[in-house]
């Protein structure tokens, strides 16, 4: 017989108010979903590098998958990012006030050194054509990236099994329509979690 296959521990992440987002539909949707789906760990995350950085600081890595979601303003569909930056650039202060230029994230690698999700985006986006969706290469440089490159970087040097991928949420469509977007997204992430023979 082989091995019993298990369900990956699923984190789901979205984030506070910031600028001129007063209404930040990832927080609406991680509220919903902590509240229907209690198999999922939800958390919402001050937009700021230092909450971040605490979120971070007491999460386990093993074997969970992290899904961690943002919204962009600028969209009219669902972003699946692959990849984040080491540099932090936020174009308005967050939370706390911090405005880094051309930081690195980490110490640990060049300015703009670039980690890539061990997702397989391809595979994912092809389970989500029923939605408006597309792979992006670019999660700006704000506190969307800073999170993912840390999540990332987590990820690769303290999980066992561990997969990181950040979404780019719309303004364009209703909670619903983002809750069912959602829902499908979660349920295909474990078929997803390699991305060998991508």
């Amino acid at each position: 017989m082989g091995e019993k296959k298990t369900t990956p521990l699923i984190v789901v992440t979205g984030f506070g108010p910031f600028g001129s987002v007063t209404k930040n539909p990832t927080q609406a949707l991680v509220e919903k979903l902590s509240l229907e789906d209690h198999s999922v760990f939800t958390s919402v995350i001050p937009v700021s590098a230092q909450d971040v950085d605490e979120w971070l600081s007491h999460t386990a890595w093993d074997d969970a998958v992290f899904l961690h979601l943002g919204v962009c303003e600028t969209s009219d569909c669902y972003k699946i990012e692959s990849c984040a930056y080491n540099e932090a650039t936020f174009r308005i202060p967050d939370a706390r006030g911090y405005q880094p230029v051309h930081e690195r994230i980490s110490n640990d690698a060049p300015l703009g050194a670039c980690v890539q999700t061990t997702l397989c985006v391809e595979r994912l986006i092809e389970r989500l054509q029923d939605f408006p969706v597309q792979p992006s290469t670019d999660p700006g440089r704000y506190v969307c990236n800073y999170l993912y490159y840390k999540s990332l970087s987590s990820a690769a040097l303290q999980g066992k099994g561990a997969v990181s991928v950040f979404v780019h949420v719309p303004l364009v469509f209703s909670l619903e329509d983002h809750f069912c977007f959602l829902r499908c997204l979660i349920r295909h992430l474990p078929q997803c979690m390699t991305v060998i023979n991508c």
